[in-house]
């Protein structure tokens, strides 16, 4: 039987003739003895040899090659000639009874009938193509064959056919025949030439001597340049080729188009394959080859078509190639194509071609029809099944691999070493150690274990397994071992964190004499930053140098990395700097270090250095350097750079758009980070995650939740970060129904339980005010740390539920869990919001133990909790204490002593941070500005003040603020003015603070002015500025100016403030419009304390006291318990309205049923009650009996009363009191000497005055005061100065006559000068409120009211006056004193004259 040898390639059994051993198993049944150059006697020994194995192996055939070979029995095989044998050669199958023939008989047949036999010789192109070849049966005969018997060459020679025969070049010039190896000395030459340029320029010297230079030369050159990878080498013998016109040559432009291939120039080689008119398999397979190693698919499938259109025969070696050309996801249609012409051509069967098979559709991902494949091979064989295998392994299917593998053994296949490497590679894949176990036991069952490719492949598995004791008995057990299994088992250990004992592993193989190389530094240098062991990487390190890998990049780079991993940046930045090769990793890695440790600067300088030298940046340089510029917080940078991603098409990698996102929501810049995820054609989680995180990072919740439905929308499936970050964005919006829906997605998800996310869950629930669902949360919890202890007790101390963060606290510790500082900040809050003194001290003395109370976070904490439990001397001696402080540990000191009123202190610790070197900032100053108002020293003010002049901080918003109000605390609202007005920014803090300054220094006009100016420059009001100006206008008594106000914060919105309603309330009672301020009130839909107390404080004020008594009753009736002030309200209604008797009921009650303790203020209101009803003796004894010292003001209620009812000696007795204790009070002296003057007792009188004379002290003048069209207009007795006095004294007089008409009778007894009835009657009419009355009716219209102000009690003349203006002009008078309001209407007050 004879088979052409190439038809069943893999189906024969190689054996040695002189030996008869295999050379290769048997495969399959069938057996083939492939004899290769053989001559006569090979010939004979292959007969014996068939004779001898005929009975053994039936099926045997014998095929033989008719190419030159070597004798001994060596087999040398040229595929082309032998694949080009036909299967009726020269000789016959033994076994269908032909005879053999020899050589010298198939050359007798020749010369039998030359006719028959085709003569090449004259137009071969390869030399090693037979020169004569039969026409029907192919039998080939070759010329010059050492084998060629010595008659036969003869013979030709003698023949004419041939006498004088010369063979052609490929263009027809007649050359020598070389049998001697004549080739003009060109061979010889070659041989010679050492280096390349030398044997091209023997080839050129040969062109321009005219000396043939034939193909064996070129093939020679050709072969240099391909094993020098020299392109320029090659184009030069190109160009050689060239001319000597044997570019058609297809030896030699097969060999060319290897050489181009190999160094790259396919471009070259399709030009020298399409110019090739005649090519063979070679030519196309190479070409197909080309197009394969460099993965061009299309291209490799175009050349194949073509090939089949020009009807070449494809062979092994071109299904391989074009396999090889189809192995990837996108040619998988190709591949399928091939598969086809492969079925076809018969050549499935073919072992490398059905292996190239199941690789391309491996690689493909397409492993289903790589099964399909192999479960339809009818004969299978050990590499059959290894690369199916195999297959599954890299395709990480490890469950389909071992089942394979089962099956494997269950059909009777005895796994080989290969076998064993893919299933191991398989079991890791799969992680299954009962596999790799299993798989061990066959192994050493097999006999395996001691090859070193099966041990290195079992350590490594039992290692990725996370067995790394079953990867060190398998270590310890080999008998043989290698660099690789050294590196296998280190590692083993480096991967699993076991440094310690890499190391040791690793001094132990240099001690066996190991070399190691740059694997085994790469894992010992990953071994010691697990190990954080700085002096082994030096040591290690200078290993490196000494075995000569101080220049390889991968080491240096590991060396760069842990150098920077264990701290040591500038170190690594050595090695760096010495590097004489770098990558894009090395870069990257030294970037990264830079990145990684907050060195912005220098990782952006590095990235402009690596971009100089020509490094192109990858998707990792970007995410590095823009995690630098986050830590830089560089704007500028992270636009510099996204613009380089953009031009190097990088924007669209998931990572570095990732990354952008993630720098731009870093730097503020939210809506660029929006562009770049809208601009993403592919996203993935992260990418999601980033755009999600950075919305909730700029408080854009509802934005972020958005996306997150949208994100699910699209298929994607959040992530533990994912719910971490859409939960912080739903606590910035506050929306508890968000949460609680995120909530439901992540149980769903099954993500309750993991760490971050329930940690997460519990904040947001906390920050939504939740705490019972984030304690569920929290409960249902299987696994915490101190993370998770950490958010609970800091949600309830958030909460302001300290007992419970307490109570949590313990339990955590009882838990056995270790508090850290966070936790710590935590439940030092939960204790402040409790204030609880003893629990601070327990917490304390745990810090302590747990050895943080030098945590500066942890020491500032413990500072301010102890000053709000009140302790300021703990809080000290902790500051006192602390090992390290900062600036701001020295402000929260000084802040706590500002805060408990100790101003000295505080101002000393100030000179004392300066003394340690400490630089104040802004906060620092705020908090002694504050210190400093406390303690109303002008000096601190003013000294504090020039040091922010020279700190630079005056133009810093929140000083300026703090100078403005502390300069106006300190009584100095000028200074304070001069600093608003040199403010070169301002907010509404400030103007409010210079309003208010005003206003709490009774400069009302200017407050108002002021407040005008603001609204002016467009700044908006808010609620505190109109709290001040409402204050300056009760203080101006500008009516008008409320009623302005009143439409401005109306328009703002403002009106249902209960700070603002209440305080215009309070405005308009004290601007005299009572029915306004109750209108109000009526309107106001939430009431406090405060509301009541000014409505029924404003009646009383008013003489309404009937209505502040039921006022005060339906507050009790509506539920709201009066508090002290709501009782000096009322005991001020009972006062001023005469209501006795109502007032000491509700004295009793205030103590007996409201629980209330009296003060001073209640005892003055019961003592001027009893003084205005003229119960003077009941007075002074009430005074007598009170638990409290009776203070200036309420002895001197006690002398005006006296005054009233002309109580001398009482009088004279009240007015010593107050004298003890306000020696130099004007108002006291004139109401002595008012007693003295109504009793006549002038000697008296002029005692007193004499005696205010002598110390100095004046009578505060009566100043009376009316609005007219938003300008006050002020009067004082006798008042002239005015512009338009003439015309008042003019109306007022006149107004004198008509009121005397009426019986209006000056009362000269308020005079208190000693002169005239006439005199004292001109006093009278010449008073302050009289001319502003008169004023007042010159320029209000009759309809309003007129409102006059007065800075002292008004006199009985005056009152009467009024009263009588009111009846003769018709006009109402508001007349507001320094006690109450006095409502004048048709000749009667609102007082009924009890006042």
């Amino acid at each position: 039987m004879l088979v052409p040898v190439m038809e069943l390639p893999s189906r024969f059994v190689w054996w040695d003739l002189n030996s008869r051993q295999h050379l290769q198993h048997e495969q399959q049944r069938r057996s083939f003895l492939l004899v290769c150059g053989a001559d006569a006697a090979q010939d004979v020994r292959a007969i014996t040899l068939f004779k001898s194995l005929w009975p053994t192996y039936p099926s045997l055939s014998v095929l033989w090659s008719s190419y030159e070979g070597k004798t001994g029995g060596q087999i040398r095989c040229s595929p082309s000639s032998v694949r080009k044998r036909s299967s009726r050669s020269r000789n016959a199958a033994v076994h269908s009874g032909e005879a053999v023939q020899t050589t010298e008989q198939v050359w007798e047949e020749y010369f039998v009938d030359p006719s028959q036999w085709w003569d090449n010789r004259v137009e071969k192109k390869n030399p090693r193509a037979p020169d004569f070849k039969h026409k029907a049966t192919g039998k080939a005969l070759w010329v010059d064959g050492w084998y060629t018997p010595a008659w036969v060459k003869a013979r030709l020679k003698a023949n004419p056919m041939t006498q004088g025969y010369e063979a052609k070049d490929s263009q027809g010039a007649a050359q020598p025949n070389r049998h001697n190896g004549e080739d003009g000395g060109g061979s010889m030459h070659m041989q010679k030439a050492s280096t390349m340029n030398e044997a091209i320029t023997i080839v050129k010297n040969h062109l321009e001597q005219g000396i043939r230079v034939d193909s064996y030369m070129y093939v020679e050159l050709l072969k240099r340049c391909l094993k020098q990878t020299d392109l320029k080498a090659a184009k030069e013998v190109h160009d050689c080729i060239i001319k000597s016109q044997m570019e058609q040559n297809v030896y030699v432009a097969n060999n060319l188009l290897s050489v181009y291939i190999r160094c790259g120039n396919l471009h070259g080689a399709r030009q020298v394959f399409d110019s090739l008119g005649k090519k063979d398999v070679i030519s196309w397979n190479v070409m197909i080859g080309g197009y394969a190693q460099r993965s061009c698919a299309e291209e490799a499938m175009a050349i194949f078509n073509q090939m089949r259109q020009e009807n070449v025969q494809a062979d092994e070696i071109t299904y391989l190639s074009i396999l090889k050309a189809c192995a990837s996801p996108l040619a998988l249609k190709w591949g399928r194509e091939v598969h086809m012409h492969i079925k076809h051509d018969a050549f499935e069967s073919d072992v490398r071609v059905g292996t190239a098979l199941l690789k391309m559709y491996t690689n493909c991902g397409s492993i289903k029809e790589a099964r399909q494949f192999f479960d339809d091979l009818t004969d299978r064989n050990v590499i059959s099944w290894n690369v199916m295998v195999g297959a599954y392994a890299e395709s990480g299917c490890g469950l389909e691999a071992y089942e394979l593998y089962l099956q494997m053994l269950h059909e009777g296949f005895e796994p080989d070493a290969i076998t064993y490497l893919c299933i191991l590679k398989a079991s890791a894949s799969a992680g299954a150690l009962e596999w790799v176990k299993e798989v061990h036991r066959h192994i050493r069952e097999a006999g395996f274990e001691s090859d070193v490719r099966v041990g290195n492949a079992l350590v490594h598995k039992y290692a990725k397994s996370g067995s790394v004791d079953d990867a060190r008995l398998v270590f310890d057990r080999m008998e043989e071992r290698d660099v690789i299994t050294w590196n296998v088992m280190i590692g083993a250990y480096a991967e699993s964190g076991r440094g310690v004992e890499a190391y040791h592993l690793y001094l132990q193989m240099k001690g066996e004499g190991f070399q190691p190389d740059a694997v085994t530094y790469l894992s010992i240098l990953n071994a010691c930053a697990s190990a954080g062991s700085f002096e082994w990487v030096k040591e290690v390190h200078s290993h490196a140098f000494k075995d000569g890998l101080g220049s390889n990049v991968r080491v240096c780079s590991a060396l760069v990395h842990m150098y920077a991993k264990s701290g040591n940046i500038d170190k690594a930045r050595l090695v760096f700097d010495r590097m004489k090769e770098r990558n894009v990793i090395t870069w990257n890695i030294m970037i990264g270090a830079y990145a990684e440790s907050g060195r912005g600067v220098e990782a952006y300088d590095l990235y402009l250095q690596m971009k100089r030298k020509g490094n192109k940046p990858d998707a990792v340089t970007y995410v590095s350097i823009l995690n630098a510029c986050a830590s830089a917080g560089a704007f500028e940078w992270v636009k510099e750079i996204h613009s380089h991603a953009l031009s190097e098409g990088l924007e669209s990698d998931v990572r570095v758009g990732s990354a952008l996102i993630h720098m731009y929501a870093k730097i503020g810049s939210i809506d660029d980070a929006q562009i770049i995820f809208d601009r993403m054609k592919k996203r993935n989680i992260i990418t999601w995650t980033a755009i999600i995180g950075a919305h909730a990072e700029s408080g854009h919740g509802v934005k972020a939740y958005q996306l997150y439905l949208q994100m699910k929308r699209e298929g994607f499936q959040p992530d533990a970060i994912t719910y971490a970050s859409i939960l912080n964005a739903c606590a910035s919006a506050g929306a508890l129904e968000w949460v609680k829906d995120v909530h439901s997605h992540v149980q769903e998800a099954g993500l309750e339980s993991d760490l971050h996310v329930g940690s997460a869950l519990v904040h947001m629930y906390s920050k939504s005010g939740s705490i019972d669902d984030a304690q569920i949360v929290f409960d249902r919890m299987k696994e915490r740390n101190v993370i998770t202890w950490t958010v609970i007790i800091g949600a309830y101390a958030e909460n302001g539920r300290g007992v419970e963060a307490y109570k949590l606290y313990l339990q955590m510790k009882r838990e056995g869990f270790q508090p850290d500082a966070i936790t710590y900040l935590s439940i030092l809050k939960a204790c402040a919001s409790a204030g609880a003194l003893e629990w601070v001290k327990d917490v304390h003395s745990h810090v302590r133990e747990a050895g943080l109370e030098s945590d500066l976070r942890v020491g500032k904490a413990l500072v301010h909790v102890y000053a709000k439990s009140g302790n300021i001397d703990d809080a000290r001696l902790v500051f006192d204490r602390m090992e390290e402080r900062d600036v701001i540990t020295w402000n929260v000191m000084i802040g706590v002593y500002t805060g408990s009123g100790c101003s000295v202190e505080a101002y000393e610790l100030y000179l004392q941070m300066l003394r340690e070197g400490f630089k104040p900032d802004t906060i620092t100053y705020v908090c002694l500005l504050n210190a400093s108002a406390s303690a109303g020293a002008m000096e601190w003010v003013k000294e504090v003040h020039s040091q922010i002049q020279e700190a630079g901080f005056e133009s810093d918003l929140r000083v300026g603020n703090a100078l403005v109000h502390k300069y106006a605390k300190s009584g100095s609202v000028d200074d304070a003015r001069l600093v608003f007005d040199r403010m070169e920014e301002r907010d509404v803090i400030t103007w409010t603070a210079m309003i208010g300054a005003y206003a709490e220094s009774g400069r009302g006009v200017e407050a108002y002015h002021l407040y005008l100016q603001m609204k002016g420059e467009g700044f908006q009001p808010d609620a505190v500025t109109y709290l001040s100006i409402l204050n300056a206008c009760a203080s101006a008594g500008s009516f008008e100016w409320v009623k302005t106000v009143q439409s401005h914060l109306l328009k703002a919105g403002l009106e249902s403030d209960l700070r603002v309603a209440n305080a215009l309330v309070h405005m308009y009672a004290k601007s005299g419009n009572i029915d306004e301020a109750r209108l109000v009130f009526d309107r106001m839909e939430e009431r406090d304390v405060i509301t009541w107390n000014v409505m029924i404080g404003g009646l009383a004020d008013h003489g309404r006291g009937q209505e502040a008594l039921e006022l005060f009753r339906k507050m009790n009736a509506d539920g709201l318990k009066p508090d002290g002030y709501s009782f000096v309200a009322v005991l001020s209604a009972c006062s001023h309205a005469g209501l006795v008797d109502e007032g000491r009921r509700l004295f009793r009650a205030m103590s007996l049923d409201y629980g209330i303790e009296c003060n001073v203020l209640h005892y003055a209101c019961m003592v001027d009650l009893l003084g205005r009803a003229g119960h003077l003796e009941e007075a002074m004894i009430f005074i007598g009996n009170m638990p409290v010292e009776a203070d200036a003001a309420t002895w001197r209620i006690l002398v005006s009363a006296c005054r009233t009812y002309g109580n001398v000696e009482l009088g004279e007795l009240a007015a010593k009191e107050v004298l003890k204790l306000e020696p130099e009070c004007a108002s006291t002296f004139v109401l002595l000497s008012n007693i003295y003057a109504a009793a006549g007792q002038w000697d008296q009188v002029s005692f007193i005055r004499c005696m205010m004379e002598e110390r100095g002290i004046r009578k505060e003048p009566g100043v009376s005061w009316i609005e007219i069209n938003n300008k006050i207009h002020r009067f004082v007795v006798g008042d002239t100065s005015h512009p338009e006095a003439k015309k008042i004294y003019s109306v007022l007089n006149n107004l004198i006559k008509k009121l005397r008409v009426e019986g209006y009778i000056p009362d000269t007894r308020l005079v208190l000068r000693n002169i005239d009835e006439e005199d004292k009657e001109l006093a009278l009419c010449s008073h302050s409120e009289k001319l502003a009355i008169a004023y007042g009716m010159m320029h209000t219209p009759v309809e309003k009211p007129i409102r006059v102000y007065k800075n002292l009690r008004v006199c009985t003349d005056c009152h009467t006056a009024t009263k009588f203006i009111s009846k003769v002009t018709g006009r109402e008078i508001v007349a507001r004193d320094v006690t109450r309001f006095h409502h004048f209407k048709d000749g009667v007050c609102s007082c009924g004259d009890y006042w």
